[in-house]
Order: structure tokens, then sequence, then C-alpha cells
């Protein structure tokens, strides 16, 4: 470790691994550079989820427009047509009101003016019979929220790739998170919301049953009123931050240890 105060720090390590002896085949996809000046069309009705797909994908060199539901995101690609340009991806979220990914999906296929683009669904849960509806309304991959960056680009540039619509005959299952074999009572400790929603949507995801604590004092009230297996804590919170919520705890178990020592 290398640290400086008011500059920072910086950790490094070295590991050493065995070479891999069965290695796994790796179908060819598009190459990340190709992916650059694309259009991506971004549909999804939380604020959140389109800031997130936007950035990640303005990064990489695309060309993202976030549209919050299926009607706008209808108008956007007639307006694109008119205009004479082509939308290369659209990422339909599973779930919207009024109109969700699935009915936005039928829609653009049965309309030729619109069909051509390669769609992909995104979902916060997996619903059975999903995969075969993608497959019957041409959609390209089938991903449950939330996605990992990594997984996210490797997709993106296997079905982006020269012929994949036309030679894929079938849809792969769906990425789901490996849940664990236990499922862990956790205490989230989290100001900020949209923390709360993510880290809340990945233990879930995974099993683990998760009560939510805005600061350090509800999290103390918390902790007084049942037992958890892990605590997750953000440092900096309003009331009590993190360490104080931490110095509290241990002041609590030295005072619990002393009463238990005059007691004997």
């Amino acid at each position: 470790m290398e640290s400086e105060p008011g500059e920072g720090s910086t950790f490094h390590f070295t590991a050493q691994f065995l070479t891999q002896t069965n290695r796994t085949r790796v179908s060819e996809a598009l190459p990340r550079e190709q992916l650059r000046d694309k259009s991506v069309l971004i549909v999804d009705d939380n604020f959140t989820n389109r800031r997130v797909l936007e950035g990640l994908l303005t990064r990489w060199g695309m060309r993202a427009t976030a549209i919050s539901g299926g009607r706008a995101a209808l108008q956007a690609l007639e307006e694109y047509k008119e205009k004479g340009e082509e939308v290369s991806l659209i990422l339909l979220d599973g779930h919207m009101p009024e109109m969700d990914g699935f009915a936005l999906a039928e829609q653009i296929q049965n309309n030729p003016k619109l069909s051509g683009a390669t769609v992909m669904m995104l979902t916060s849960a997996e619903h059975m019979g999903d995969v075969n509806r993608c497959r019957n309304l041409g959609i390209s991959a089938y991903l449950v929220k939330p996605v990992r960056p990594s997984e996210l680009m490797e997709v993106i540039c296997q079905v982006m790739q020269p012929g994949y619509a036309a030679n894929t005959k079938t849809l792969g299952a769906p990425h789901l998170p490996n849940k664990t074999q236990h499922s862990r009572r956790v205490l989230l400790v989290e100001d900020n919301i949209v923390n709360q929603t993510l880290a809340l949507q990945l233990l879930e995801l995974r099993g683990h049953q998760v009560t939510i604590a805005p600061d350090g004092r509800a999290a103390l009230s918390e902790l007084s009123k049942q037992r958890f297996d892990v605590v997750l804590m953000d440092i900096q919170m309003p009331e009590m931050d993190g360490f104080e919520r931490r110095r509290s705890s241990v002041k609590e178990n030295r005072r619990a240890e002393t009463t238990s020592r005059s007691s004997r």
C-alpha cells in the first residue's frame, strides 16, 4: 500500500494462477471498438436505470438516447426513420406502465418501417415463459437486472455481430446471479436511495433477507430489536455515521462485558 495524507491511497498485489487445462470455446463477437458511434435507444421508466445505462453506453463510444416509455419510444423510432437514420440497438425494460417491453417489442416487430434494430430485454424479475416470448418476438438477448457492465458489454458484442439474429435459432437462458446456499439476515445501513435500491436488488436476488436503516441511529434501533448475520454500513451518513455507530456498538459490548463480570 502507498498512501499520502490528502492525496489518497494505492493498493496493489501480485497473484499467481494455474493455467486452465480445459479451455472453453468462446464464440466470435463484434470487437468492442466497432460499437463506436452506433445508435442505441434505451427504453426504461426508471430514471436511475436510464441514467446508468446511458452513461455506460456513452463511455463505450455509442450514441445513446434514453426514453421513459413505450409510446415515446415508438415516436422516437418514427423520427429516426424520417431523418433517414438507423437505430442499431434497442434496450427494453421488461416491466413498464401502459406498455411493457414485450408489447413494445411486438409493435416494433409488426411494423416493417421500425424493425431492423437488434433488440435486447432487461428485466428486474424473471417470469415463466419469458424466454419463449422473447424468441417469438425476435428479441436477441434477455438479461435480469442488475446487470454487470462487463456482462452487458459481452452480450451486446455477441448479439450485434453480423448475421447473429438470422443464425440464432434459440434464445439463451437469462443470465441470473448465483444464489447463495444459505440465506442471511442483512442490515443495510445507507442513506442514499439509489445505493439502497441497488444493494437491495443484489442481495435479494441472492436469497438474503434485507432490512434497511437510513442512518446509524436507526441501525442501533434495528439491532436492539432483532439479530442480524451481517451489517453492511455506509461511512458518511447524517445523524450518526458508520464510525460513530461502530464506536457506539463497541461501547455497548464493553458495558455488557463489565456488567457480566460484576455479576460474577
